[in-house]
């Protein structure tokens, strides 16, 4: 339906590649994570932002031809999100639950904001959201691999800079056991960036994991 698409001929905003890569370099470089998984996440975002501005695109076309269908909308959001998550991540029923919780939300809070455009409908909602999605997806395989390769404990480790949050700043140093949760602020979390945790503990979170 929407193959023909091209995003340059509607009223999308979109970065340039070279403000895609300093936009993901700021993000994922202070968590100073081992270079393969910097790289994942980064690759990981620049799949989600794909999938991301595709929808977009797709809702503005539909928004101006008055054909908007937002069960499809978020159908078709769920097919093209769950691919990239079963790129990076194993397919599981965590996977399987954040793939349905994810489309749900996005497609929720995107029909509520249509009509007033603006960063609703552009990449400056598009990158940022494609970040943290691949922070969500990328930690939650890596800690499976972990569990898998043996270890029993994981520790919590904040940015320890001006921007951290005070719950996460809290967290800093809390060690568990690796199936245990962290206690964040008001949320359980199993890892940073855990997408069944509460928004505020969760959205642009650039903590990240030592495995013991």
């Amino acid at each position: 339906m929407y193959s023909s698409l091209n995003i340059d001929e509607l009223n999308i905003q979109q970065y340039t590649d070279e403000e895609v890569e300093a936009f993901l370099n700021d993000y994922f470089a202070p968590m100073e994570l081992p270079f393969i998984e910097e790289e994942t996440r980064k690759n990981a975002a620049k799949d989600f932002r794909d999938v991301l501005l595709f929808i977009l695109l797709a809702i503005v076309y539909s928004v101006e031809t008055e054909a908007i269908d937002w069960d499809y909308m978020r159908n078709q959001m769920a097919v093209s999100f769950g691919q990239v998550v079963r790129k990076y991540a194993r397919d599981d029923d965590f996977t399987r639950d954040f793939i349905e919780k994810a489309a749900d939300e996005f497609i929720d809070v995107t029909r509520r904001h249509a009509d007033e455009g603006g960063r609703w409908l552009s990449d400056e909602r598009a990158l940022p959201d494609a970040a943290n999605y691949a922070n969500m997806t990328v930690g939650y395989e890596e800690l499976q691999q972990a569990i898998d390769d043996g270890f029993t404990k994981k520790m919590w480790i904040s940015q320890r800079d001006g921007k951290v949050r005070h719950t996460h700043r809290i967290a800093d140093g809390q060690t568990v056991p690796i199936k245990a949760m962290f206690k964040v602020g008001a949320s359980l979390l199993m890892y940073p960036a855990d997408p069944e945790g509460e928004p505020q503990e969760v959205i642009s979170c650039r903590c990240h994991m030592k495995y013991l």
